[in-house]
């Protein structure tokens, strides 16, 4: 193989190497796009939930039996709990994303 099919090759190959390095970046702003979507859907059935117990706790007073004042509020402190673990997890997420930033580069 003379020098000058030796650079062709080369060429060849960096085009190539090109050519799946733009496929894998699109790909990712892609994957990226859809967890934004995914977590765009979540936050807002999670508002969605946070008005529901706003409304539940502005009815609790209403009730009349112990039973169902006691069913609200164990709903109330499932989706505080609920709050309270997705809060967790966010910050779980951002401390591993902040220690190892190469990882967070699609993030939001």
């Amino acid at each position: 193989m003379n020098r000058g099919e030796r650079l062709k090759a080369i060429e060849q190959r960096i085009a190539k190497l090109k050519s799946d390095a733009d496929t894998k970046a699109a790909a990712a702003l892609s994957a990226a796009s859809d967890a934004q979507d995914v977590r765009d859907s979540l936050d807002a059935l999670r508002v969605q939930g946070e008005n529901r117990r706003a409304e539940l706790e502005s009815k609790q007073d209403q009730l009349q039996s112990d039973a169902a004042k006691q069913a609200v509020q164990t709903v109330l402190l499932q989706s505080k709990i609920d709050d309270a673990n997705r809060r967790y997890a966010q910050q779980q997420a951002d401390a591993a994303g902040s220690a190892n930033p190469s990882q967070s580069a699609f993030r939001k």
